[in-house]
């Protein structure tokens, strides 16, 4: 089966009618992760950026960690799954190489500057975190691919315990220790175990249980709004904290309203058989970070014009990428 998602691995077979509001969902999710890495609205309203780009737009890694996972159900043998990992690592070279002028700069050779380059490649430069994410997240869930209680219960686990590092480093409740600047570190909270596997074992679930044929589109939509409310009264709350500092990655509402999303949109009867627009959203993913580099090099942009230039031009180099992989595969 070929379904190619955001980091969405390729996989002998084809698939001929494509859930088409699944494939425009992904192409939002991935617009809204522009939205995250430029700062959109935040010079135009303080509670607007909280609440969008900091609050709504959060909801876009997690659901397609769920996809991910959705789609891992073929995964069922050793052979499949170092086919997987395998295709996973050469994207994750491919583009770590590609953005190796950014973190390689300046490359030094001694224990620190060294230390710096294996600490990049084992966590991943910028967004390319998330390849690293879903192979942990991957091999995880292929362990306990037919335990799914237990699977289940740990993902639990591992996401409530992501939650509780976030909100003790923002909120700083252990102050002046170790803890306190560890836990403020993005990786602490942000990485294929606290957040890559839970979402990405949910999905498994999902379609392991067959969840989508079960739960009455009704249910769902009312679902999703209350998921939403939560997600905004959670990140309203948190923008009137004066203790909290930073931003969130890991909202507690997160585990109620992603699954719920991806179910609606998975309910859809819309097709396609345009298997390309799939990759836009791949492309637009991966590439995003350089479009925003080439915007800042050009001009000084305000976050929120900068976001929608980015954007435009991300669907630019994202068409561009298409058409070379067409030819030699492997970089989508």
């Amino acid at each position: 089966m070929v379904h190619k998602v955001p980091i969405t691995i390729s996989l002998p077979g084809l698939m001929y009618n494509r859930n088409l509001t699944l494939d425009i969902f992904k192409i939002v999710l991935a617009l809204m992760v522009i939205g995250i890495h430029s700062n959109f609205l935040n010079e135009l309203t303080t509670e607007g950026y909280y609440l969008i780009t900091a609050g709504i737009f959060r909801i876009a890694v997690p659901i397609f960690f769920i996809i991910n996972g959705y789609y891992f159900i073929s995964i069922a043998s050793t052979d499949k799954l170092l086919q997987w990992s395998k295709r996973v690592a050469i994207l994750y070279l491919f583009w770590t190489i590609f953005y190796a002028y950014f973190w390689m700069k300046p490359l030094t050779l001694n224990f620190i500057g060294m230390m710096t380059v294996v600490e990049t490649l084992i966590v991943g430069y910028h967004h390319l975190w998330y390849l690293v994410g879903m192979l942990g997240a991957g091999l995880m869930t292929y362990v306990f691919r037919e335990r799914t209680r237990t699977g289940a219960q740990l993902a639990l686990l591992c996401f409530v315990l992501g939650v509780m590092v976030q909100y003790i480093g923002n909120y700083h409740l252990m102050s002046s220790t170790f803890a306190d600047r560890l836990f403020n570190i993005g990786f602490t909270h942000r990485n294929f175990l606290l957040l890559g596997f839970p979402f990405f074992y949910i999905g498994f679930f999902i379609r392991k249980h067959q969840l989508f044929a079960k739960i009455p589109t009704s249910t769902l939509l009312i679902a999703a709004l209350i998921g939403i409310v939560l997600l905004l009264g959670e990140s309203w709350y948190n923008l009137n904290q004066p203790s909290r500092t930073g931003v969130f990655d890991n909202y507690l509402s997160l585990i109620w309203v992603c699954p719920a999303l991806f179910l609606l949109a998975m309910r859809s009867q819309r097709t396609t058989t345009n298997k390309h627009l799939a990759h836009l959203s791949t492309a637009i993913y991966l590439i995003h970070p350089f479009c925003l580099s080439v915007l800042m090099k050009i001009h000084h942009w305000e976050n929120t014009p900068m976001a929608i230039g980015c954007m435009l031009l991300s669907l630019a180099f994202s068409y561009v990428l298409i058409q070379i992989y067409k030819r030699v595969g492997y970089i989508l």
